[in-house]
């Protein structure tokens, strides 16, 4: 007797579907996984962006550090404290809707309906840093550190989301990669 092996069909057999194979129900006790929220990836340019406002707020709080300390010194205060909130008030609208230290990075203000970037606007749009401004009041300031620790993680939290801050809100801006 001669054993010879069937011959083999060369085609593949066709896919399984697999909605088609019947699943196992789940167990009576089970929980869908809650759905998790997409957030897309920071492209390089945003972070270029994230890094420049950083490092140019790093820029504006330096220049703004000798005002500080004229601020809380007794006599001089009351030339420092009003010299400092109107630098830090108004501090975008110099150079072009630019601080010293957007200009440094090459960014700049802009409103976002087009209209013209003023010194009211950026007044509006950095009121959100007021309570930064308090902290250098004596007791009273170093009281309200636990809100104005808050403020500051939801300004974090604003920019990495939206790509602005509670200031860009309140004055109707954004900050923008300023033309070479």
């Amino acid at each position: 007797m001669d054993m010879q092996t069937p011959p083999t069909d060369p085609t593949p057999p066709p896919p399984v579907d697999p909605q088609a194979v019947p699943q196992a129900p789940p167990p009576p006790n089970y929980q869908q996984p809650p759905q998790q929220a997409y957030v897309p990836p920071i492209s390089t340019e945003q972070g270029n962006m994230l890094v420049g406002r950083f490092v140019g707020l790093l820029i504006d709080s330096l220049i703004a550090a000798p005002l500080y300390w004229l601020a809380i010194i007794p006599v001089v205060g009351f030339v420092g404290a009003p010299a400092l909130v109107a630098y830090w008030l108004c501090r975008d609208a110099f150079f072009g809707n630019q601080s010293i230290g957007k200009k440094v990075m090459g960014l700049q203000v802009v409103c976002d309906d087009g209209t013209r970037f003023s010194f009211g606007k950026s007044a509006m749009r950095n009121i959100a840093y007021l309570p930064l401004i308090v902290l250098v009041i004596p007791l009273f300031g170093w009281l309200i550190l636990p809100v104005n620790s808050l403020l500051m993680i939801v300004e974090v939290v604003l920019v990495l989301v939206t790509g602005k801050r509670m200031g860009d809100f309140l004055g109707n801006t954004r900050v923008v990669p300023a033309p070479r």
